[in-house]
């Protein structure tokens, strides 16, 4: 399966009130777990487990690999979806 990650940056300065859009595709989905609307723990094929929340900046997943710069750790989770191995919907998880 394939989590898919909605995300927003909101921008300072002249583009103050503008906010930047990412989604993330993480595959080899095992099971997800939700906590209540704001906190989801997914579970790899490889065995790692991570946990997500949309109450608070994206700055403490450990699997952030691909952006170095800082800025790009303050995305805030706005939705989350399981998707099949087709990237079919399966269920929102957040």
């Amino acid at each position: 399966m394939i989590l898919q990650i909605n995300k927003e940056l909101p921008r300072k300065g002249l583009n103050e009130g503008k906010v930047v859009k990412r989604t993330d595709y993480l595959d080899k989905v095992v099971r997800a777990n939700c906590i209540d609307a704001e906190y989801v723990m997914v579970e790899f094929l490889n065995g790692d487990i991570h946990s997500y929340t949309n109450v608070e900046p994206d700055n403490k997943d450990h699997w952030f690999k691909v952006d170095c710069a800082q800025e790009m750790h303050e995305y805030q989770i706005k939705s989350m979806w399981l998707l099949n191995d087709e990237g079919k919907t399966l269920r929102k998880l957040m």
